[in-house]
């Protein structure tokens, strides 16, 4: 019986899913036994699958925060299912489902800093379905703190990464005749879902005012999305 629960809602490649991606190549499978639950037309599921990381596909699941149709079925999984460890990263339909229906730690992994609601039954809510909060930054520490979320519940882990050995000339000479970047141009690339709230606007309205002064930059956006 798995003794750890992953659950993401996410359906496009994100932050989120490459994060938990690379916590689990680098777990130790024996010791920390694990399942992921994402929604069956999850763009991750082939990266799992390549990495051998066991998942199980939740039929018609939403990629939303909370809906009654994945409360449900979460909480039938887990009463047949149950596990030792539930982790969660968006998703209070599992964290609702895995407190009503089972007496273990829910830790929780927020990995944006966004303001966090100022409703006071947000505050309850996020109280009662989470018992450990993760944030890969200090900001997102502090704005928990700012919304009444205990101290001794919240810890601040950075983002883990693979190290990259740096391109050799011969291979930055290739990646500029691929992507036919003059060789003289300053490269400037921002890697991220296209969607608004990952900033690309910003970048294109800076993009503007500094080829205005300089046309040797060129920018490059690497993504996809709506």
């Amino acid at each position: 019986m798995p003794l750890i629960y992953h659950i993401i809602t996410d359906k496009n490649i994100g932050g989120a899913g490459l994060f938990l991606l690379h916590l689990l190549e680098h777990t130790d499978k024996k010791a920390f036994p694990s399942l992921v639950l994402l929604p069956q037309d999850s763009a991750l599921i082939p990266l799992f699958c390549r990495s051998s990381i066991p998942f199980f596909p939740l039929h018609e699941a939403k990629e939303a925060s909370f809906s009654f149709s994945d409360f449900c079925a979460l909480s039938s999984f887990l009463h047949r299912h149950p596990c030792e460890l539930l982790h969660a990263h968006s998703s209070l339909s599992a964290k609702l489902a895995a407190r009503l229906s089972l007496s273990v730690p829910i830790v929780a992994t927020r990995h944006c800093d966004t303001p966090f609601p100022a409703f006071p039954f947000s505050r309850l809510l996020y109280r009662f379905s989470t018992d450990i909060t993760v944030c890969p930054s200090e900001n997102g520490v502090s704005r928990l703190r700012q919304a009444g979320i205990p101290e001794e519940s919240l810890f601040f882990i950075p983002n883990g990464f693979c190290p990259q050995t740096p391109p050799t000339p011969q291979e930055k000479k290739q990646a500029r005749e691929r992507l036919s970047i003059p060789e003289n141009a300053l490269a400037v690339g921002l890697c991220g879902r296209l969607s608004p709230i990952k900033g690309q606007r910003t970048l294109l309205l800076a993009a503007k005012r500094v080829l205005a002064k300089d046309k040797r930059f060129l920018f490059l956006l690497l993504g996809d999305g709506e």
